[in-house]
């Protein structure tokens, strides 16, 4: 684990508090019920073969990063719950290594992917978003990505992967970035917010609450709360091919739906 003042001193963009979506809360409570299982830490692994500009895609990482505004925040909890603050950009940290230099490199970037993965985090105190790059062979990468799974759940990952090596590509070709990068955090929340006040909510609330109301009372977990179980080994590396060969591309070639998480 890293603190986040050990990185850098992150001042609040704005003395604003934003609450947290509703599967933000679900995370949050689940995560200081076990603060130390890492359960909730989202990898994901692309394996790259050809050149990689270290420098460049960092830049790119730091872009993606500031379109969402997801990575950017920092948690508190007040008396009335938890809450989330923008913070300046910049808090995931960004790290190169060579490994050829191993005797097993495959082996020596698995240890740190599998020791880094298996290491629960503070909410409050741990840098919450991680990149790391290691070189394992002659133009031959692995590009190690974890996040709390606060921040965002596995395809919001995996777009976030997406649009970075997206504007990875147009940096490399001295091109403008543009495309459509995800949507924002703030824009999430308006979007949460605006549907519990509507009438859909109440008709689907409604319509759950009768589909369940045979169902036994909920139990709580307090009087006997057992931790859940550890994860499983995570799976191998995904080999991602170049970004500019089109197999990351959505289906069709249609842009998905936002998702700021």
């Amino acid at each position: 684990m890293t603190s986040r003042d050990a990185v850098t001193s992150h001042h609040p963009a704005g003395s604003g508090l934003l609450p947290l979506t509703v599967a933000q809360r679900g995370v949050f409570y689940a995560q200081q019920l076990d603060p130390g299982n890492p359960a909730y830490n989202t990898v994901v692994v692309m394996e790259i073969h050809g050149p990689v500009d270290g420098r460049l895609l960092a830049r790119a990482v730091r872009r993606a990063e500031a379109e969402s505004g997801t990575f950017d925040v920092e948690f508190v909890e007040l008396p009335d719950g938890p809450h989330q603050r923008p913070v300046a950009p910049g808090c995931s940290t960004w790290r190169e290594l060579d490994l050829q230099g191993e005797a097993d490199p495959f082996g020596a970037a698995h240890a740190l992917m599998e020791r880094d993965s298996r290491t629960a985090n503070n909410l409050f105190t741990d840098v919450l978003s991680v990149h790391v790059l290691m070189r394992v062979g002659d133009d031959h990468y692995l590009w190690y990505q974890r996040s709390h799974h606060i921040l965002s759940d596995g395809y919001g990952s995996v777009r976030h992967s997406r649009r970075i090596a997206e504007v990875y590509e147009q940096l490399a070709a001295g091109e403008e970035v543009s495309g459509r990068p995800l949507g924002r955090l703030t824009d999430l929340l308006a979007d949460e917010a605006e549907y519990r006040a509507s009438a859909d909510y109440a008709a689907d609330k409604e319509y759950w609450t009768g589909a369940f109301a045979d169902r036994p009372e909920t139990v709580s977990l307090a009087p006997a709360y057992r931790p859940a179980p550890r994860p499983a080994p995570w799976p191998r590396p995904v080999n991602c091919p170049p970004p500019n060969c089109g197999r990351c591309a959505p289906p069709g070639g249609k842009p998905v739906p936002r998702g700021a998480w």
